[in-house]
C-alpha cells in the first residue's frame, strides 16, 4: 500500500531532480502527472508509467489554459522547475523560477490542490545583500517561495545545497555514506545552516516525495545538506525525527 493516496503533478519532470522525483513516486505506487516541454523527454517519462502533459510554463498566454486542465484530479504538486539558461531573457531564472512557479501556484489554488512542495535552493536572502552575493541571481527563487507562502496553500519548501550524483562529490571522509539532514529555515532573515554544502540529487527527490505524507514538513521551510557537508559549528542545527520513514 502506498504511503500517499492521490495524484501528484510534477513540474520540471524531465530535469535532473524532477526525473528522480517521478521515478521515486512511481516506485512508491503513487500516480504521477508529469509536466514537460520536450517531446522526446515526455516519451521517456511515459515509458516509466507517468501520464505526461506538454507545456511551456514561460508562455503567459497558453500555460494557464493548459494548467487548468492538467490540475484536474490533482491532490498535490511537486515543483522541481529549473533552467539551464539562467541569464536567458526568455528562459532565465525569473521567467522559469518565478513566473513559472507563480503560474503553478495560481492553478493549484484555483483547483483546490491540498499541498504544494517546492524545490528551491540554499543561500537565499531577502533582500539580497553584498554579504550574500549568491542570493542575487537566485532572487527569483525567493520570490517564488514568498508567493507560495502567501498564497494560502499548504506548502513545503526544500532548499538543497549544491547538487551532486556521487559520494565522491560530497567530499566527505573516507568510507562516508551519504545521509541527508535538515535545518529549519525562514522566508526572511538569516537561518538554516551557516554555510554552503552539497547533497545527492536522489536524496533531494526523496525528501520532496516524503513531504507528501509527512505532516511535520507542512507549512515549513528547510535547508537540506548531506551530513558530510555540515560544518562542525552548525551540527547542532540538524533536525532529527522529521521524516520517520
Amino acid at each position: 500500500m502506498a504511503n500517499y493516496d492521490g495524484l501528484v503533478l510534477v513540474a520540471g519532470a524531465s530535469g535532473d531532480v524532477g526525473r528522480r522525483v517521478v521515478k521515486t513516486l512511481l516506485q512508491e505506487g503513487i500516480a504521477v502527472r508529469a509536466l514537460v516541454r520536450n517531446k522526446a523527454k515526455a516519451a521517456e517519462l511515459e515509458k516509466l508509467g507517468a501520464s505526461v502533459v506538454l507545456i511551456d510554463l514561460t508562455d503567459e498566454v497558453n500555460a494557464p489554459k493548459i494548467l487548468k486542465k492538467a490540475m484536474e484530479g490533482v491532490t498535490a504538486v511537486i515543483s522541481a522547475l529549473g533552467t539551464r539558461q539562467p541569464f536567458s531573457f526568455t528562459n532565465g531564472l525569473r521567467q522559469v523560477d518565478y513566473f513559472g512557479n507563480r503560474r503553478l501556484v495560481d492553478a493549484a489554488l484555483a483547483a483546490g490542490v491540498n499541498h504544494f512542495i517546492l524545490n528551491s535552493t540554499m543561500g537565499l536572502a531577502s533582500p539580497p545583500t553584498i554579504f550574500k552575493p549568491f542570493s542575487f541571481p537566485f532572487y527569483p527563487k525567493w520570490e517564488a517561495e514568498a508567493y507560495l507562502v502567501q498564497s494560502g496553500l499548504t506548502y513545503t519548501i526544500i532548499r538543497p545545497g549544491g547538487l551532486v550524483n556521487s559520494d565522491a562529490e560530497l567530499k566527505g571522509p573516507a568510507g562516508w555514506k551519504h545521509s541527508p539532514v535538515l535545518a529549519t529555515a525562514k522566508l526572511n532573515g538569516e537561518d538554516g545552516f551557516g554555510g554552503f554544502g552539497r547533497i545527492h540529487r536522489q536524496d533531494v527527490a526523496e525528501l520532496l516525495v516524503k513531504s507528501l505524507w509527512t505532516e511535520a514538513t507542512h507549512k515549513r521551510i528547510f535547508e537540506a545538506l548531506d551530513r558530510a557537508s555540515v560544518r562542525a559549528n552548525d551540527r547542532a542545527k540538524i533536525l532529527k525525527g522529521v521524516f520517520q520513514n
